[in-house]
């Protein structure tokens, strides 16, 4: 696995400050989505958080399955997911980490600390990675 990832700084910005627009507008209320490898760099693909409360989120399967699917055709690949943590620091929760993929990628935005970091978790622990905002 790449020692650096590249982000689009436009990407990283906007989710940024949509993340801090959605805990200020529903309080604790958490965006989600997925990284993509397009080969280039990690493209961000917003998706709807099918949980309503506070404090977490969720993906519709219909919504993964046609994401995987588009991706598959495409040639490109699901590296990982990105999430809100509206009021802790940018690390991986347990659950964030019992709930992620082996070796996927993580990349959580702090609504509190404006700033994203990127994660991988593998084997049940995770490892902070560099990101190259380009």
């Amino acid at each position: 696995m790449k020692t650096l990832w590249k982000i689009r700084r436009s990407d990283y910005v906007r989710f940024l400050l949509l993340s801090r627009r959605e805990t200020k507008r529903e309080f604790g209320r958490e965006i989600c989505g997925f990284l993509i490898d397009n080969g280039y760099y990690l493209h961000l693909w917003l998706s709807k958080n099918k949980r309503k409360t506070p404090g977490g989120f969720s993906y519709f399967t219909g919504e993964v399955r046609q994401l995987e699917s588009i991706t598959r055709k495409l040639g490109i690949e699901i590296v990982g997911t990105f999430h809100s943590h509206p009021t802790s620091e940018a690390v991986p929760g347990p659950n964030d980490v019992k709930y992620a993929e082996n070796n996927d990628l993580m990349l959580i935005f702090d609504c509190t600390g404006n700033e994203g970091r990127l994660w991988q978790i593998k084997d049940a622990r995770y490892r902070e990675k560099k990101i190259d905002l380009i």
